[in-house]
């Protein structure tokens, strides 16, 4: 992101929480569906996925496939929805707003303007979390910083390039990251698929989420390495305010793009392995 760092954006940092091991690692305080039947435990499609509760993927019942209506509950609508209604607000606020802000300040004021404006929303929204008592994560921080160092190079070397090219930097880090964390054997969307949706020790450790985590954390990296070099096209050949428009755009679009296809593939081997939703009240 070039504007203020998106709490999600570098999903590498962010680390899941799993459910206990144990006989007790579903409650029925915590999880009053899981164990009961498929027919008990269906919850009303747009409660499951809201953001009030926390739900989790627990292994279906084993001598019966579930219905078609069933497997609704895990339709691409509902969880497309849903991360849709969780991650809006972070889209407008660490990506379309820095964006205005630096096209308007690139073709009416200048480059320096245009950095420091978008600076200062970055310590806007950080101190607005602090006087509201809002943790700010610690991979915030760190990405505020890092945009205080790149807006002080920016505007002490008077370059927009080496200004815009230090995030492509860093999408080609990530990349290697994504792809590193598969050769080692700790997938990166393994790590954090649990801030989505709390995955039971067992079933993560199935063969087939293992592939599924290991697919998508490469799918991922191709997604960074894609984004780099079409961003580093535009920075090279597009004059700033153009690179600034015409580049939020179009990672917008190849992120949604892979994250309907990440979403695709992780409902499609849910449903193969007779996954099923159960309310988490965490």
């Amino acid at each position: 992101m070039d504007g203020l760092p998106d709490e999600s954006a570098p999903p590498a940092l962010r680390l899941g929480r799993c459910l206990p091991e144990g006989p007790d690692r579903y409650p029925a305080d915590r999880f009053p569906l899981a164990g009961k039947s498929f027919a008990d435990r269906r919850p009303d499609r747009r409660s499951a996925m809201s953001d009030r509760g926390a739900v989790a993927l627990v292994a279906g019942e084993s001598d019966r496939t579930p219905t078609p209506d069933e497997h609704s509950l895990l339709s691409h609508g509902a969880v497309l929805l849903a991360l849709a209604r969780r991650s809006l607000p972070h889209v407008l606020e660490a990506t379309l707003v820095p964006a205005v802000i630096s096209y308007v300040l690139l073709l009416t004021v200048g480059a320096g303007a245009a950095m420091i404006a978008v600076l200062g929303w970055t310590y806007f929204a950080v101190g607005r979390r602090l006087a509201r008592g809002v943790a700010i994560p610690s991979i915030l921080m760190l990405a505020t910083i890092g945009l205080s160092i790149r807006t002080a190079i920016g505007i002490a070397s008077g370059s927009t390039f080496a200004y815009f090219a230090q995030p492509i930097a860093t999408t080609v880090v990530l990349a290697a990251v994504f792809a590193g964390s598969v050769v080692i054997g700790r997938p990166v969307v393994g790590r954090v698929a649990s801030d989505f949706c709390h995955l039971a020790p067992e079933v993560a450790a199935r063969p087939a989420i293992v592939r599924l985590f290991q697919g998508l954390t490469l799918l991922w990296a191709a997604v960074h390495v894609v984004t780099a070099a079409t961003t580093f096209g535009m920075l090279v050949s597009m004059s700033p305010a153009n690179y600034v428009a015409v580049k939020t755009v179009t990672c917008l679009a190849i992120t949604v793009a892979a994250i309907v296809l990440t979403v695709s593939c992780s409902i499609r081997t849910a449903r193969s392995e007779n996954l099923v939703l159960a309310h988490a009240d965490l």
